[in-house]
């Protein structure tokens, strides 16, 4: 076999094993932009046990609104006539005891636990006007530590989500992506339920994974990306993948050089 021949079969054979690499990083293979897919509600974060909540009331009286508010202060002292006024810095948390209540200003003890965030703010509104202190309040919630974990092939850091919603694919991006040599069609989503710790398995190559129960994620979830098979690292898949490239490339520039001039490699 002539080696120019030799050299073309082994830029194609290479070529394809780049392809073939180029597939094992590919998201959401099975999806076309043809088809309409159904898509599931999305849940509602519950509120549990240990939560740290921040929970603020306001309406067009601000007056009105701050006995409703814990706030963290200073004390700022006028040189000139002595007087203390506060300043406030910023709004203290809620944390939910172990009997699932909070002990709210002016309104007492509230049970909260298995609310969602929009149910809470309903019912603090609710009560407030009941009880008529105010007639238009407006109530603000969000979580201080819901948080989920990223390790693996997808970078190790902690992402508070204040509106406790977010789903896979908005972890992979809050986490800057995933690496070349992620597995993918076995992403890990360790979540304890209960005292049990169970592992979901997502396929993010395949629309199957929207249908799983991890695919939206809970408080205190962990993501673990694993590295594919015969992988040592992102750095070195990309260095791999661009010496194949190249050659490649000058194979077939070679290859078309020789057809135009009329020369050959034996």
């Amino acid at each position: 076999m002539k080696k120019l021949e030799l050299l073309l079969l082994t830029a194609l054979v290479m070529m394809a094993a780049s392809c073939s690499s180029t597939k094992k990083i590919t998201m959401l293979q099975d999806m076309n932009t043809k088809t309409v897919y159904t898509a599931q509600e999305v849940p509602q974060a519950k509120i549990r046990k240990g939560d740290k909540l921040t929970i603020y009331v306001t309406c067009k009286n601000a007056a009105l609104a701050s006995p409703f508010n814990l706030v963290v202060g200073t004390q700022n002292v006028n040189e000139t006539d002595g007087t203390i006024s506060n300043v406030a810095e910023n709004t203290k948390g809620y944390v939910v005891d172990q009997n699932g209540d909070i002990n709210f200003p002016v309104l007492g003890s509230l049970h909260i636990e298995g609310l969602t965030l929009e149910e809470l703010k309903n019912d603090i509104q609710n009560r407030i006007i009941a009880k008529n202190y105010i007639k238009d309040p407006i109530v603000l919630a969000d979580f201080i530590n819901f948080q989920i974990t990223t390790i693996g092939q997808i970078g190790n850091s902690v992402h508070t989500i204040t509106n406790g919603s977010v789903n896979i694919f908005e972890a992979v991006a809050m986490s800057g992506g995933l690496q070349d040599n992620s597995l993918l069609d076995d992403v890990w989503v360790i979540r304890t339920e209960g005292n049990k710790r169970n592992i979901y398995s997502l396929n993010l190559q395949s629309k199957t994974c929207f249908d799983s129960p991890a695919y939206y994620l809970q408080q205190g979830d962990i993501i673990y990306v694993k590295p594919r098979k015969g992988t040592d690292g992102s750095k070195g898949w990309q260095i791999a993948s661009t010496a194949v490239s190249t050659l490649s490339s000058l194979s077939m520039a070679f290859y078309w050089l020789s057809q135009l001039f009329g020369f050959s490699v034996k």
